[in-house]
């Protein structure tokens, strides 16, 4: 989990240096790289996403396992009440 942490920090603080270059190229030449941004941002989103469903697999394997080593798997509170 620590890697995933870094890794996305990592992309996050490239991705704002990013913004910042291409923001002062703009004032500079008046023009904008849309293919280099749109590709650049395109795979940032999409290693977030995955590493939010990495974090959501884990958390429910989490869960599972807390289930499977308490014996039950029971939900219900009025059943536990009687």
């Amino acid at each position: 989990m620590r890697f995933l942490k870094a890794m996305l920090t990592t992309l996050y603080i490239f991705l704002g240096c990013f913004t910042v270059a291409c923001f002062i190229n703009w004032c500079v030449t008046g023009t904008e790289p849309q293919a280099l941004i749109m590709g650049v941002f395109g795979g940032i989103g999409v290693e977030s996403i995955v590493a939010g469903v990495i974090k959501v697999r884990e958390k429910k394997d989490e869960k599972t396992e807390d289930i499977d080593s308490d014996g039950s798997a029971d939900t219900n509170i009025d059943n536990r009440r009687e």
